[in-house]
């Protein structure tokens, strides 16, 4: 028979690892911005053609017809960046002779964009995002 003690330890043993192991809330940003900046871990449990990437790192919203926009992400291994809106996809990967910095420059149309900071190998590490309106 179940008491009350043997309830609390099974929810307990549910809910705690759900708290833990949530999704990652990405920061949500809108235009116009000068320079906006964001830490994370690179990579990630999913493979797409832009690398291992996880939960975006920044949604950005696009609120002019079209936005000078520039993303930078710095960090170890072999970073990724990668940015998606509906069916559009960019990507950017480090190489040799980045050194670990990857950018993304363009002119951007109204709209929503996931930005996802990810690796070519599957690794994490940490990162440095920064979007720039020029």
């Amino acid at each position: 028979m179940l008491n009350y003690r043997h309830i609390l330890a099974v929810c307990a043993g549910v809910l705690l690892p759900l708290a833990v192991a949530g999704p990652v809330r990405s920061e949500r940003i809108q235009t116009p911005i000068q320079t906006h900046q964001v830490r994370g871990t690179s990579g990630g449990d999913r493979q797409t053609s832009c690398g291992f990437i996880g939960s975006p790192a920044l949604q950005i919203q696009v609120t002019e017809p079209m936005a000078s926009l520039q993303f930078r992400v710095t960090g170890g291994g072999s970073p990724t960046l990668y940015v998606t809106s509906g069916q559009t996809q960019d990507c950017a990967m480090s190489d040799s002779l980045s050194g670990g910095a990857v950018e993304l420059p363009g002119v951007w149309e109204q709209g929503s964009y996931r930005v996802f900071v990810g690796d070519r190998n599957g690794d994490a590490h940490p990162y440095q995002l920064s979007v720039t309106q020029r």
